[in-house]
């Protein structure tokens, strides 16, 4: 389920031998460390019925992790769990949303009502993009984007 198929991966390596394979969860935590992490920090990234929580706190990683969800809710509570578990207080964290997600969706709202400090995330300053990219959310395609840096 977490892997690459053989038969896909057995193309891949035919025709890119020298081909690196990451999983997404390597990516976001790689780009995530980056940031200046000294207060609380949690960044969740919601793609394909997948949330990931990664969490620093005083420039340490504490945790990660990834959860199928079938509905705003189980984000919320994946969520809310997290912080409970490292006790984080949801008044302080800041929380930074990346992946398939709006400021029209129903779980903005909905994580708003029990986090205080929630933003989308941004593009790192020090990549350039053509003007195309300009239609596509900072925050959507993050991991795709950053996983050569």
């Amino acid at each position: 389920m977490y892997t690459i198929p053989s038969v896909i991966n057995d193309i891949i390596l035919t025709f890119f031998p020298n081909s690196k394979q990451k999983a997404q969860q390597t990516i976001l935590i790689e780009q995530f460390s980056k940031y200046d992490n000294e207060e609380d920090n949690a960044y969740l990234h919601i793609s394909d019925n997948i949330l990931n929580i990664s969490i620093f706190s005083s420039r340490k990683f504490l945790f990660n992790n990834s959860f199928h969800f079938k509905n705003n809710d189980d984000i919320l509570y994946f969520t809310l769990f997290a912080f409970e578990q490292l006790k984080l207080d949801t008044e302080t964290v800041n929380v930074n949303l990346y992946g398939d997600i709006t400021k029209n969706d129903n779980i903005y709202p909905l994580l708003y009502k029990y986090i205080r400090n929630i933003q989308f995330g941004s593009k790192i300053n020090y990549l350039v993009f053509p003007p195309e990219f300009n239609e596509i959310r900072p925050y959507q395609f993050y991991s795709l984007f950053y996983q050569s840096i």
